[in-house]
């Protein structure tokens, strides 16, 4: 064998070797990668009771007078400022938003998504509100149910989606239960 013909030869070895280093230390870091994925998807996904179901807005709500009388009563909304103030129907409000002393309103009016900031706090709203429709989801949250379209989630990870906006509500484990009773009596 030459000298040519040998450095060749030698240099393929360690092109070789590291190809097989590189090939084994892709594949250590692909199996913690399953690894890892499969541990998260068992510990937050598929936790505990799993649960599903979906509405149609207003096709499945029980043919009861009361129900459809109170989806036209008007409220009226008032904040703390001067211009806080908002007159609509019950039906035409999807969800309120509290942060700190604001809440964020949003609402149906002439076919658009409009939304008002109000300085109030979420539970003066909630008592201005007093309907079954619109109820405390969370304790930054209240949420029109006739707007649900669906909720899904666990027990530590509970969100009703909104039908319109596509908006997801997180619902609290402490109201979850209340939450989805109350959204099936409806439907």
């Amino acid at each position: 064998m030459s000298l040519s013909s040998s450095l060749i030869h030698e240099n393929l070895i360690k092109t070789n070797s590291s190809i097989v280093l590189l090939i084994i230390y892709a594949s250590v870091h692909l199996i913690n990668i399953v690894i890892f994925l499969k541990t998260f998807t068992n510990l937050f996904l598929f936790k505990k009771e799993e649960f599903s179901f979906n509405s149609e807005y207003n096709s499945k709500i029980k043919n009861d007078e009361t129900i459809k009388e109170n989806l036209n009563n008007r409220i009226t909304l008032v904040g703390k400022s001067n211009n806080d103030n908002l007159i609509l129907n019950i039906n035409k409000i999807y969800f309120i938003k509290s942060s700190d002393n604001y809440c964020e309103i949003k609402y149906l009016k002439d076919g658009k998504i409009n939304t008002n900031l109000f300085r109030v706090s979420i539970s003066d709203l909630e008592k201005q509100i007093k309907s079954e429709f619109v109820i405390r989801a969370h304790k930054s949250y209240l949420v029109n149910l006739l707007h649900i379209s669906d909720i899904k989630g666990n027990v530590n990870n509970t969100k009703a989606t909104l039908i319109i906006c596509n908006t997801k509500i997180p619902i609290s484990r402490s109201r979850r239960e209340m939450v989805i009773k109350k959204f099936k009596t409806i439907t």
